[in-house]
C-alpha cells in the first residue's frame, strides 16, 4: 500500500512541476510581445497626410497597402479645434492609429 502511494505522490508531483513549467514559458511569451505603431493625420480638407509625409489621393488603395504591410487598424480619434471669436468648433483632423507586432529571431 505505502508504495502505491509513493508512485501516486511522486506522478502528481512529476505533473505539477510540468504544469508549472509550461505557464512561466507561455507569460514569458506574452510579456516580451512588442508592437510598432504609425499614426496617420486626416485633414478635413478629406486629403491624407501621414505625419506629413504623403498626400493620399485613394483612401481605401492606402489602408489596403498598410494591411498588406501587417498593419492592424486599432483607432480612430478626432483632434476638435474651435474658432473662439464665433463660438463653432469643428473636427479639424482625424488621428488614425495602427499597430504591428514586432517579430523577433527564434520566436
Amino acid at each position: 500500500m505505502k508504495k502505491y502511494l509513493f508512485v501516486l505522490m511522486l506522478t502528481l508531483c512529476s505533473a505539477s512541476s510540468f504544469a508549472q513549467t509550461q505557464s512561466n514559458s507561455d507569460s514569458t511569451y506574452v510579456a516580451t510581445e512588442q508592437w510598432e505603431y504609425k499614426t496617420i493625420y486626416i485633414r478635413n480638407s478629406h486629403k491624407f497626410a501621414k505625419q506629413g509625409e504623403v498626400n493620399f489621393e485613394n483612401p481605401d488603395k492606402t489602408l489596403d497597402k498598410y494591411g498588406q504591410q501587417g498593419w492592424e487598424l486599432v483607432a480612430v480619434a478626432p483632434l476638435i479645434a474651435s474658432n473662439l471669436s464665433s463660438g463653432n468648433a469643428y473636427t479639424s483632423y482625424l488621428y488614425y492609429t495602427f499597430k504591428r507586432r514586432i517579430f523577433y529571431n527564434g520566436k
